[in-house]
């Protein structure tokens, strides 16, 4: 009895393309409370520290902004990290939020007079904002993801990639923090009483982390040799 391995090898390289092309997209949106999803980050007295944090109130209509104002702002978001599929890692995560609108000349953000830098703060396991995390101007803190990011008003700005910032000691159930406030570059003097609004944690256009995963390659090949081991059994049998 004579054993082909065409067939076998053939239901192998379509077990592993079957297995590679699979992709899981996970779409996660700010929790409203515990942790706020949503803050507006104060720094009343204006000397480049948080003061204090103000949650997103149920029934806000576009709560978390950034700016300089009679005190400087910035947005706050936050996501809890969602267990992935088993077997699958990470290969790209964006972050986008919804601009309301603004207050500067009609709500045009071109006429801010300073652009938006958006901010990956830190991930962990304590589940609130702290007034540390405010930053702006000179006292930025966290690691930068997008500088000067084109905003739109009534549209998501375009998704920013933070594969690097969400992967790097990914851990199920942490917290990970964005802030958006007003660009490094920005002079208070140009700024003051200008704001741009973004759609909260519980509006319709919610903040929204978008993951995508793929199976680990070990669970890709394990899975090609399951169906390929399917196909030669099922050959030996019409033999």
């Amino acid at each position: 009895m004579k054993t082909h391995l065409a067939p076998y090898a053939l239901a192998l390289a379509t077990a592993f393309v079957v297995a590679e092309s699979h992709a899981a997209v996970i779409t996660v949106n700010p929790t409203i409370s515990n942790p706020p999803g949503t803050v507006l980050l104060r720094d009343d007295d204006r000397d480049g520290v948080g003061d204090n944090v103000t949650g997103d109130p149920e029934g806000f209509p576009a709560y978390g902004s950034f700016g300089l104002d009679s005190f400087n702002v910035a947005a706050g978001f936050s996501f809890v990290l969602p267990t992935l599929p088993l077997g699958e890692f990470i290969t790209s995560v964006t972050f986008s939020a919804y601009l309301n609108g603004t207050n500067a000349d009609g709500g045009d953000p071109a006429n801010l007079g300073f652009g938006a830098d958006v901010y990956g703060i830190r991930k962990d396991s304590s589940g609130a904002f702290a007034a540390s995390d405010f930053g702006i101007g000179s006292t930025q803190s966290g690691l930068k993801v997008q500088d000067n990011v084109a905003l739109s008003s009534g549209s998501y700005f375009t998704p920013i990639d933070v594969t690097s910032f969400i992967a790097t000691g990914y851990s199920a159930g942490d917290t990970a923090f964005f802030r958006i406030s007003a660009d490094a570059e920005a002079a208070a003097v140009n700024a003051i009483g200008k704001r741009a609004f973004f759609e909260g944690a519980n509006q319709t256009n919610k903040p929204v982390l978008v993951i995508t995963t793929v199976p680990e390659p070990t669970t890709a090949a394990t899975l090609g040799l399951g169906v390929a081991g399917l196909g030669l059994m099922r050959r030996r049998r019409a033999v």
